[in-house]
């Protein structure tokens, strides 16, 4: 079952219907029903006000439309908001980049506004009178005995000479994005942390040498990880041992998507997290939760939707399951630098990093 709501429109730019949230049934039988208890957010009646940067829920009356999908929603009721409340105060970073306008339709969704509100006199409706979140203040941690120039190689990780730093220089475990340092290991007790990539299960290297006699590690880079191997080939070096680690390669992100399901998804994490203890993993270089915005971006396969209430709460899902495991962790991207297809190789993926 799936909620959306429609906004005040006031010549600014909103959607016409947005989702505010949704919940999924069980496997019922022809006949069946089952009850569902939905509970919509305050902030996502939200909208965004750029000049004052901040998000605020406007006064006015708001459509509440309920369906299995957008095409068959109904509206439903109405929500009345008597004042304006603001919820979350943002600030502007610095922006030297130029703003393509986009097309206005700030004429259009008011004349489709009119339509509905009218409606809403015939349909239940409730008032609304949301309260400002509470500020999340950010604590830095106590003071550590460890001097400030000691920490600086937490900074970078341990690189393999061997290995491409593409998402594949792990050293510990063989096709592992990477590592944090060791330089805090002996004097401090602090072990590096493993990192693998994502986002379909975790990305290992299907198969790799060890010769203990040398002490070295035969691996094959990034394209070893890639497809099981099949790029690259398989090259025997005498006097190594061979060794196999298999992952469960789970549908990409935007096939589980589909499911509309918290509880898989949650599963999901916890099978994820399973694999990450097995192999020895800290941290999962995943759930990615940008959404779609353009078919030209060659990693739309690892994000959810794009419908961004979809995807933020699909990764929370994901997130709670990986980190009810003790150890395990999840790396959520990418908050920003990734987001542009114009010039993208430049722009690069500073969020992973």
């Amino acid at each position: 079952m799936q909620i959306y709501a429609s906004l005040p429109q006031d010549g600014s730019r909103k959607e016409f219907r947005r989702l505010v949230g949704y919940e999924k049934t069980e496997e019922l039988k022809p006949g069946e029903k089952e009850m569902l208890n939905i509970v919509l957010p305050a902030k996502a009646f939200a909208s965004f006000l750029e000049e004052q940067q901040e998000w605020r829920i406007q006064a006015g009356a708001y459509g509440i439309w309920i369906g299995n999908s957008l095409s068959e929603a109904k509206l439903s009721a109405g929500v009345k908001v008597s004042a304006d409340v603001m919820m979350e105060k943002t600030k502007k970073l610095e922006d030297h980049s130029e703003v393509v306008e986009i097309k206005d339709c700030a004429e259009e969704l008011c004349r489709r506004a009119e339509g509905w509100t009218a409606l809403l006199e015939e349909l239940p409706n409730v008032s609304f009178e949301p309260e400002a979140e509470e500020k999340k203040v950010c604590r830095f941690p106590e003071e550590t005995e460890i001097p400030v120039e000691d920490l600086i190689s937490l900074l970078y990780g341990n690189m393999s000479e061997i290995r491409s730093t593409l998402g594949a220089s792990g050293i510990k475990v063989p096709g592992t994005a990477g590592e944090t340092s060791e330089a805090l290991l002996d004097q401090y007790g602090i072990p590096s942390l493993i990192m693998a990539d994502g986002p379909a299960g975790i990305r290992l290297q299907q198969t790799y040498e060890v010769d203990r006699e040398k002490d070295t590690v035969y691996g094959t880079g990034v394209l070893g990880s890639l497809e099981n191997g099949y790029l690259v080939g398989k090259k025997d070096h005498e006097g190594a041992e061979r060794y196999y680690q298999y992952c469960t390669a789970f549908p990409v992100g935007t096939a589980l998507a589909q499911s509309w399901n918290k509880k898989l998804m949650e599963q999901f994490g916890r099978k994820v997290a399973a694999e990450m203890e097995e192999f020895h993993i800290n941290l999962w270089l995943a759930p990615g939760l940008n959404i779609h915005r353009n078919p030209l971006c060659g990693r739309n396969f690892e994000y959810y939707s794009e419908d961004p209430f979809l995807a933020g709460t699909l990764a929370t899902a994901v997130t709670r399951g990986v980190q009810s495991r003790r150890g395990c962790g999840v790396t959520i991207k990418h908050f920003a630098c990734d987001n542009q297809e114009e010039l993208h190789v430049k722009s690069g993926d500073l969020t992973e990093l």
